[in-house]
């Protein structure tokens, strides 16, 4: 086709058309267009007479305005003809180039997260540290302590018997409680500096076992005065088996919370103090076990922390069941005077009584023990960060 004028349909700027061109693009709006070929030219008529015009037909009565012509910018701009194989080159270019760029900002998110999660390790590996002193201190302390509960058990039944070796054996069982109560509060202050989890236990367990250390402290200069009263005839009746609770207390207050509900039945001697001690001690094994349930949890070991609260729920159990067997026995042998056979076989059924609670106790709390030790092994920064993921060792 040769070269010619076009009207932009979108600008309507007059664009000078190169002869042969199919497309071409308007330089003011940048719409390509398509430009038709001219129609061909009719042959010439006999005699050279152009033939006669046709009669125009009338618009029809709804036939609607024609638009007005487009408004031409002043001026004539030459179009440029459109290469539409280089148009296709480029849109792959461009296409490549965005996804470079969108793989390249990929890797620097992923540069990023990975710099993220190695500052998160560096810092779990400290924390975890911790936990695990934290657990492997208060797993001998609970050893210490389930020791200090048989070899109580193990006191009284040579009081019963062997009285020279009675004596030994609680003094020995009450200095092993009090190494074991030192390793709790040792252990409670590095779990506060432990995984944020447990955290809130560390707290609770340093306060618990320092109330506890001040309320022994009370009743051993409790326990030394009412000794001395005791002496000199200044309290009642039954005072001598309050004494030896408060005696066997140093080391373990669980069977004065089993004892008490028997006392208050019965009228005997009753110290709210060694109550108060005893839901103490009970306090600090429920911290300890709470936080062996969150250590195990986070390291991806549900099963050893269901085991962990069974053991609470253990230590529930003996004590309410050593409390319903007290006040059967009470019930049942108390009423006989004393010195009488049924009172003699009230008072062995009270000891054999004492000493089951001190040896399940012990049993619970050795068990205890080793789901700690096991606990301990999974306190790592890999379980910990591998979030909703078990690891396959």
């Amino acid at each position: 086709m040769s070269a010619g004028l076009f009207a932009c349909p979108s600008c309507g700027a007059t664009l000078r058309v190169p002869a042969g061109a199919t497309a071409v693009r308007c330089p003011q709006c940048k719409t390509v267009m398509d430009v038709e070929a001219p129609p061909p030219v009719a042959p010439p008529l006999p005699f050279g007479k152009p033939p006669p015009p046709a009669a125009p037909k009338p618009p029809p009565k709804s036939a609607k305005a024609p638009p007005p012509p487009p408004v031409s910018l002043p001026g004539k701009l030459r179009a440029s003809v459109v290469d539409e194989e280089a148009e296709e080159v480029e849109g792959r270019a461009r296409d490549a180039a965005a996804r470079k760029a969108e793989a390249r900002e990929a890797l620097r998110g992923m540069a990023d997260a990975e710099a993220e999660r190695e500052v998160e390790f560096e810092y779990l590996q400290d924390v975890c540290k911790n936990g695990r002193t934290a657990m492997t201190l208060l797993l001998y302390g609970m050893r210490l302590y389930a020791g200090a509960m048989m070899l109580v058990a193990a006191a009284v039944a040579a009081l019963l018997f062997v009285p020279e070796f009675g004596q030994p054996s609680l003094v020995t069982a009450l200095v092993i409680a009090q190494i074991g109560t030192l390793l709790f509060g040792v252990g409670f202050v590095f779990a506060m500096l432990g995984p944020d989890q447990g955290r809130y236990i560390g707290v609770a367990g340093v306060v618990t076992v320092a109330a506890q250390i001040g309320m022994i402290a009370v009743a051993l200069v409790k326990l030394l005065a009412e000794i001395f009263a005791y002496q000199e005839g200044r309290i009642g009746n039954y005072a001598e088996a309050l004494l030896a609770f408060h005696a066997i207390g140093l080391a373990t207050y669980v069977p004065m919370l089993a004892e008490t509900p028997a006392r208050l039945i019965m009228g005997y001697e009753f110290s709210y103090f060694g109550l108060a001690l005893g839901a103490v001690e009970f306090t600090r094994l429920v911290l300890v076990c709470q936080l062996t349930q969150i250590y195990a949890d986070a390291g991806k070991e549900p099963e050893l922390g269901h085991k962990s609260f069974a053991s609470v729920s253990n230590f529930f159990w003996v004590i309410l069941l050593g409390a319903m067997f007290r006040m059967a026995a009470s019930f049942g042998f108390d009423w006989a005077p004393r010195g009488e056979l049924m009172f003699t076989i009230g008072q062995v059924c009270h000891c054999l009584l004492l000493i089951g609670i001190l040896e399940v106790g012990g049993l619970v709390a050795l068990n205890q023990s080793s789901v700690m030790e096991t606990t301990r092994d999974f306190v790592d920064a890999k379980r910990y960060i591998l979030k909703g993921e078990r690891l396959v060792e």
